[in-house]
């Protein structure tokens, strides 16, 4: 299979890369943008009760099979912004078995006022909150039995470096920072990070995100993307904490090789 390019770049600065932030304001990183119309939006009454609870146990029910990030086929991959309830302005980035290594979300940041909007067309993004629900960013085509990996950086946007993945064997504090779910019959597996060592606050809503697995031998049906739409619910319970930094002098973001 002829691999194809993500549709996102990176630019190397003077010491490594540049800032995250930077890549999103310079515009390097190719995301699309997909306005949630009318329709859509009736999807998420319905959908409260895909969303797991805060007392469900979710290292046990909830953690991430590595199965569901393994391709059965060759297959398309997308990734949609969904939403985040974070004080660190956090990076979200990729790897996979074929050696892909690379950001998808430089600043995952939307504007607070998503956070509560009954009309969520009137919260526009700007330069400190680059991302809306709904943006995406096609990683490109990969082989089957390619497995893939999500990572975080805690503020990564600001200098952080500390890093949590879905593997939960590679955290930092021996604990599991991601979690995932799904809607009944939705061909989308939403994944959820919790940014703070030792497990903050548990509620794995610091950067919400949807993977697509697109096999390259099916047609998508036009009804699926009404499905995506249900995970929007979630944004509208998330609450713009008022966690600080503990980066006073920002490190240079590290390099990505």
């Amino acid at each position: 299979m002829q691999r194809k390019n993500p549709t996102f770049s990176q630019t190397p600065g003077r010491s490594g890369w540049t800032s995250p932030r930077q890549f999103m304001r310079q515009g390097q990183m190719r995301m699309r943008r997909h306005s949630w119309n009318t329709t859509q939006r009736r999807w998420f009454p319905g959908s409260a009760r895909t969303c797991p609870s805060t007392q469900t146990n979710y290292t046990t029910s909830l953690r991430i099979d590595p199965s569901l990030l393994t391709l059965a086929t060759d297959s398309d991959v997308r990734i949609y912004f969904v939403g985040e309830g974070a004080g660190y302005d956090n990076t979200l980035g990729f790897t996979s078995t074929t050696g892909d290594r690379s950001l998808i979300f430089p600043e995952a940041s939307v504007n607070p006022s998503y956070n509560n909007a009954t009309d969520l067309t009137k919260a526009a993004a700007n330069v400190n909150f680059p991302l809306v629900p709904g943006d995406f960013v096609d990683l490109g085509s990969f082989e089957a039995g390619t497995q893939l990996d999500f990572f975080l950086i805690a503020n990564g946007a600001n200098g952080g470096t500390t890093t949590y993945s879905t593997d939960a064997t590679t955290s930092p504090d021996g604990l599991t920072h991601a979690i995932s779910w799904a809607p009944a019959d939705s061909p989308y597996l939403l994944i959820g990070f919790e940014d703070l060592l030792g497990g903050g606050d548990g509620d794995f809503n610091d950067l919400l995100f949807a993977v697509a697995i697109q096999p390259l031998t099916t047609a998508p049906e036009p009804s699926t993307m009404l499905l995506l739409t249900s995970f929007l619910l979630v944004v509208l319970y998330l609450r713009h904490s008022s966690r600080f930094s503990p980066h006073s002098n920002p490190e240079q973001y590290p390099r990505i090789n």
